[in-house]
């Protein structure tokens, strides 16, 4: 959120990819109805309507994949801010081709934050899984228990909590389990 002329809260313009998904899909009419700009960039394996309620000036969707740099720069261009939810997203999808799951979860990820990075966002947020945890004993699986991935395809499963919290691309990081984002309603 930003201040523009005369004290008026502007709001900030993000990009969400995977925008169409399981979770983009509650996410991205959450943003629009507070006031963010949102642009969208996502395959539409669910079909091309997924978004078809909350479609409006403050939306722009971009058919396209996040493994495309020329898509991802169209998509990124004027944003302030990057929530990245796109990814074979369970373990099973991922088992059915895994190096699909690669190509979109690992390989996409560094060319999507250098590419943030240089249109100019300054907030990356990145949702994972609780796969990145792996099975636990506990009831409660939080960000400070060990990672045990269940795939082996995750940014944050190759990284330890002070490496992904610490990493320069841009500036402090944290990650958001989606478990605890798609349980909330």
């Amino acid at each position: 959120m930003a201040f523009g002329l005369e004290g008026h809260v502007v709001k900030s313009h993000v990009l969400v990819t995977g925008g169409a998904g399981y979770v983009g899909a509650m996410l991205v009419p959450g943003l629009l109805e507070a006031g963010y700009r949102v642009n969208v960039l996502d395959l539409y394996l669910f079909g091309d309507d997924v978004l078809a309620a909350c479609r409006g000036p403050g939306l722009c969707e971009i058919k396209g994949d996040i493994r495309d740099p020329a898509a991802v720069a169209r998509a990124v261009m004027g944003c302030d801010a990057v929530i990245h939810l796109a990814c074979i997203s369970n373990d099973p999808s991922f088992e059915l081709d895994p190096a699909l799951g690669r190509s979109i979860n690992l390989d996409a990820f560094v060319p999507l934050v250098r590419g943030s990075r240089d249109a100019g966002v300054k907030r990356f947020i990145y949702a994972s899984s609780s796969s990145v945890y792996g099975v636990k004993a506990g009831v409660e699986v939080t960000e400070e228990l060990s990672r045990e991935p269940l795939t082996t395809v995750n940014p944050l499963a190759f990284a330890n909590a002070s490496t992904a919290s610490k990493s320069s691309w841009l500036g402090p990081k944290r990650s958001v389990n989606c478990s605890t984002v798609t349980n909330l309603r």
